[in-house]
């Protein structure tokens, strides 16, 4: 996801990359740490506006065994190993990172690679017209799907409104394991302000973003539409 491609309010101060797998297979991942807050690793099914999401196991950057010149390696596989192990599910299809970014001028980016054992040098096959059919199928699916999910969902946010208070946080289907989400609306004249009063949680992370009224992040590579627990003063 970019700037440019939005939808289901991405993270303003997360990087995310993904890669389709086959989890019979045995994956490398290898990588550097870089000085980003910290990233977490996700063995995951779909996506949460088709249904066909689940998380089955995530690593952040904190469990990792890292080398003295901030180097790691990864095995992703469904048999154990030794070391740095991220353990893949029989209908795990996707593997997700996402970097979280504290302070975006002096944080430096993780690097990732990932090989697949054994297929070193391989090329894929050429695509058959039936299995582009079915790419594009899913492509359309995915669009159709997408817009009417998020149709659905906003109004029910909506109609779960309450004046003055946010919605605790809690997990959602599709996010990861240890993540929390809340959410409020709010209606202000020109002359007004939102004031936001809350005692910090005990996390790792936190963070309060701006979004439109379906629920899409705002121009946060321009404006400031968010702070997160690096940026905001107690």
């Amino acid at each position: 996801e970019d700037s440019f491609v939005k939808w289901g309010a991405e993270n303003a101060d997360n990087h995310y990359i993904c890669t389709h797998i086959d989890s019979g297979q045995t994956y490398r991942i290898r990588g550097t740490r870089g000085t980003c807050m910290t990233f977490l690793i996700e063995v995951r099914e779909g996506f949460m506006q088709l249904g066909d999401t689940r998380d089955f196991a995530n690593l952040t950057a904190d469990e990792l065994e890292i080398s003295e010149d901030g180097s790691f390696e990864i095995i992703a596989s469904r048999q154990e190993h030794p070391g740095n192990w991220l353990p893949l599910d029989p209908e795990a299809r996707q593997i997700v990172i996402r970097q979280y970014f504290g302070d975006w001028e002096r944080e430096e980016p993780a690097t990732f690679e990932i090989l697949r054992e054994g297929g070193q040098g391989e090329s894929p096959p050429a695509l058959e017209a039936h299995e582009m059919a079915s790419i594009l199928d899913d492509a359309g699916n995915w669009v159709e799907t997408s817009t009417r999910f998020w149709g659905e969902w906003i109004p029910e946010l909506r109609e779960n409104y309450r004046h003055g208070e946010i919605v605790p946080a809690r997990r959602y289907v599709g996010g990861a394991d240890d993540i929390y989400y809340g959410n409020d609306y709010y209606r202000i004249a020109a002359d007004e302000a939102l004031v936001i009063e809350f005692t910090p949680p005990r996390a790792k992370y936190w963070a309060f973003q701006l979004c439109d009224l379906w629920f899409v992040s705002t121009d946060y590579v321009n404006r400031t539409t968010s702070l997160n627990n690096s940026q905001a003063v107690l």
